[in-house]
């Protein structure tokens, strides 16, 4: 009995030491399951920071690329302006200039136009080129002959008629003197409305015309002006192609907004509220939209930076290189010089005293150069985009995450990477196929027609010119582009015509608002340039394009110069004055006939206006057609202007499909090649409007090829590899 109590007093101590051991074993199991959840959860959070870190750079990157985008666009719009500009000025050369001559078509026909005016003898002489001369009342015909004989002389006799003979002959010299004195007159206001077309300063030349008073002006010659004032009203050629491309340079900068790093909520904060905000809106939008969708919860706000990885250049980023698009041209306004064989000598005074009692007036064509061996510059009409200069968006967002459970303590910092890009549109054509001239007639006229050029050394011989039909060639000639019958008539009788349909008969006079509907005609897409320009255009039938407002106008941000001054973007006045002195200084050293135009008093008056203007009129936005210094106003290109009429109705109707394109969706489908058409998506089957953005893999911003405009050339500004992003990014494959 003994021996058993013993043994099971050794039981009972065995029992009692094994539940202590489960107890250890349950201790070290729950201990392991801690740790594998922590780590679970730490794995957990930390993916997911991951993502969320990555998707705000995402957006970031996506972000960036959406303002170059709006920005590109704005850039191919202005650009498209550009050339509505070269437009409206080719409609008042070739249509207003020479609609008074026998051989401007009355009828839609085909065929190359001809410039011809009649002779004395019967017949007609083809000047070669388009030469300026207008008429103001319809019986006029001094533009349609080539000389306009004088008065004949009533020679006297001994009998007793020789009194009344003689009184009659002195009656007759003196209307012949007004007659010679009215030949230099109309000759003088051909020149002078050519030569305002170009470089006029003031919307209503009104301003002009009083500033030449002034400046003790000729009184002949300030009455002229006043008489071209419906005709010569708008800013002149080359002063509002130099506006429009000092607004395309302000936007250039914009895109080339310098790359920042270690931007954090108050840096970007202090970018919104700089003087020039728009230029830092990239990076503005691209921190703002990542830190948003990262919220407080996981990362700290103030431990949340970006650094945009695109590549510096000498100004800033270089994401975006213009090419400028020049031309030479002369161009020709008829003078009516008083004298024999040497009339139209390059520098004859052109004056009546010079003439005999029996010379005639000899239709002369006097150029108006405007290429780089005269002026020291060739105009800039457009803007091309350098291939080879690749526009897109990289960040590196690096954020401060609460981790729990995290051996790496509770605060990790987390980097993301992301990059995106503009796609599927373009500012304009190659530089190649941005011709804006054609050749013309040799120094010496066609068919002996006189002009004052002296040799190859005054005129080129190219005429400005485009091409207007689908399938023309880039380089028009004079027997294609604007200097076809069916274009000249079109928009003639579409722009300048009673019914507000765009048929009817033509108007004898026309006046201001009539010009300006006229212009809006000759302004429309042609179909060339169809998927060549970002044409700016509104669908009804699609709810997600709306580039105008209801009035047919799209305002667009673009300063004329920017707070961070250079010398591309200084004040346009002051370039527009150094112009003016240029072309004062060639054109004098041209001609006398051309020196009385371009005369000290003009060029003052011009010069006052443009500051005027620029610092007056563009301050306050009463600038023509309500520009201001910082914004621009566009018109609908295929709709009529609603400040001239009651709704924007159809652009002129009458103007053939193969001459004007004003279906939207004609226009958008420019794009089709880059975006699916099959069904069911019907907008795509519409095309598209302008720059799209798509995400770019790293490892194609670093290969430098395919991703061009043009699709071939390699892209020279490559991604940035300095601070560690070298390494990083080498090892990315998506």
């Amino acid at each position: 009995m003994k021996l058993r109590g013993f043994f099971n007093q050794i039981a009972l101590t065995r029992r009692a030491g094994e539940k202590g051991q489960v107890s250890i074993f349950i201790g070290s199991m729950l201990l392991t399951f801690f740790l594998l959840l922590a780590f679970v959860l730490n794995t957990g959070m930390l993916v997911n920071a991951k993502i969320n870190l990555q998707n705000a750079a995402d957006l970031a990157a996506y972000a960036g690329a959406a303002v170059q985008a709006r920005q590109l666009n704005d850039i191919g719009y202005l650009n498209y302006e550009m050339r509505r500009t070269y437009k409206k000025f080719l409609f008042r050369y070739y249509v207003i200039g020479n609609s008074t001559i026998p051989s401007f078509p009355r009828t839609n026909i085909g065929g190359a136009a001809r410039f011809a005016v009649g002779k004395a003898n019967g017949g007609q002489i083809n000047l070669g080129v388009p030469s300026t001369c207008v008429t103001f009342l319809p019986n006029d015909n001094f533009c349609s002959l080539a000389s306009l004989p004088s008065i004949p002389d009533a020679g006297g006799g001994i009998n007793n008629l020789d009194a009344i003979m003689g009184a009659l002959k002195n009656q007759l010299d003196t209307l012949e003197g007004i007659r010679k004195e009215g030949c230099v007159g109309i000759g003088q206001m051909n020149q002078m409305l050519m030569f305002y077309w170009l470089w006029n300063t003031d919307p209503s030349l009104a301003a002009v015309t009083s500033a030449l008073a002034a400046n003790g002006g000729d009184p002949p010659y300030i009455a002229r002006l006043k008489a071209l004032q419906s005709l010569g009203q708008g800013l002149g050629l080359m002063p509002r192609e130099i506006f429009l491309r000092k607004r395309i340079d302000t936007l250039s900068q914009y895109v080339n907004f310098k790359p920042q790093t270690g931007v954090d909520l108050k840096a970007a904060n202090a970018l919104k509220g700089g003087a020039d905000w728009a230029m830092h809106e990239r990076t503005i939008q691209a921190y703002l939209s990542a830190f948003h969708t990262l919220g407080e919860n996981t990362f700290e706000s103030s431990g949340v930076h970006m650094d945009e990885l695109i590549p510096e250049g000498p100004q800033g980023a270089n994401v975006l290189a213009l090419q400028n698009v020049t031309t030479k041209f002369d161009v020709f306004a008829t003078d009516f010089a008083v004298g024999g064989a040497n009339a139209c000598s390059p520098f004859s005074e052109n004056k009546p005293a010079n003439g005999a009692r029996g010379d005639g007036c000899t239709q002369c064509l006097v150029p108006f150069p405007q290429s780089q061996r005269f002026s020291g510059f060739d105009p800039i009409v457009g803007v091309a985009k350098d291939p080879t200069v690749l526009t897109y968006y990289a960040i590196r967002l690096t954020a401060t995450a609460h981790i729990l459970f995290s051996p790496y303590g509770d605060n990790l910092e987390m980097s993301a990477y992301s990059a995106a890009q503009p796609f599927g549109s373009r500012i304009g054509p190659p530089l190649g196929e941005a011709i804006f001239n054609s050749p013309g007639a040799p120094a010496g006229g066609i068919d002996g027609a006189p002009t004052r050029c002296n040799g190859p050394s005054t005129c080129e011989g190219l005429i400005p010119n485009l091409p207007v039909k689908e399938g023309d060639s880039p380089s028009p000639t004079l027997a294609s582009g604007w200097a076809q019958n069916d274009v000249l008539f079109s928009l003639y009788n579409g722009g300048l015509s009673i019914a507000a349909s765009g048929g009817g008969p033509v108007q004898q006079s026309v006046n201001n608002q009539d010009l300006l509907r006229a212009y809006q005609v000759a302004m429309a897409p042609n179909p060339w340039e169809m998927g060549r320009y970002n044409i700016p255009n509104d669908s009804n039938a699609d709810p997600f394009l709306e580039s105008f407002d209801g009035n047919g106008v799209r305002a667009i941000w673009a300063p004329l110069f920017t707070g961070s001054s250079t010398a591309a973007n200084a004040n346009p006045a002051a370039g527009i004055v150094d112009y003016i002195n240029q072309m004062a200084g060639n054109y004098a050293n041209q001609s006398a006939a051309t020196k009385s135009i371009f005369s000290s008093a003009a060029q003052a008056a011009l010069i006052a206006q443009i500051n005027t203007y620029v610092n007056g009129a563009l301050k306050t936005g009463h600038g023509e057609d309500g520009e201001g210094l910082n914004v621009v106003r566009i018109f609908d290109p295929i709709s009529t202007r609603t400040d001239l009429s009651q709704r924007r109705d159809p652009l002129a109707p009458a103007v053939p499909d193969s001459i004007m394109m004003r279906d939207a969706n004609r226009l958008k489908r420019g794009w089709n090649d880059v975006l699916s058409s099959s069904p069911p998506n019907e907008y795509v089957q519409r095309g598209r409007t302008g720059y799209s953005v798509k995400f770019v893999p790293f490892s194609v911003l670093r290969t430098a090829s395919g991703v061009t405009t043009n699709g071939s050339d390699v892209f020279t500004n490559r991604l940035p590899s300095s601070n560690g992003v070298g390494n990083d990014t080498a090892e990315m494959k998506h």
